[in-house]
This record gives C-alpha cells, structure tokens and sequence, in this order.
C-alpha cells in the first residue's frame, strides 16, 4: 500500500509541475488540460504495470 500512496503522490505533484509550466506560457485551458492528461497518463501507466505484475506472477 505504501508504494500506491508514494505513486499518487509522484501523479499529483507531477500534475502540479506541468500546471504552473503551462501556466507560465499557455492560457488557464490548456494548463488545465495538460495537467489532467499528465495525471491521468501516469495512472494508466501505472495500473498497466501492476496488472503485468500481477499476470507475471505463478500462482
């Protein structure tokens, strides 16, 4: 559990990086959109890893 509570951090704080980026060069639409397709990119990410994982697994 400790390793999904240190993932969603990394999303969140990754998200929160490309916001103030774009912000500083885009418009308030696009930073938004950015950091939302960012998150999001990192949770798909990261649940295709642990169903590999898992279906890696023998048991």
């Amino acid at each position: 559990m400790g390793f999904a509570a240190y993932l969603a951090l990394f999303a969140v704080a990754a998200s929160v990086v490309v916001f103030i980026v774009t912000r500083k060069r885009r418009n308030l639409a696009a930073a938004v959109g950015l950091s939302a397709l960012t998150f999001l990119g990192i949770a798909v990410a990261s649940i295709l890893w642990v169903q590999l994982a898992v279906s890696g697994m023998d048991g």
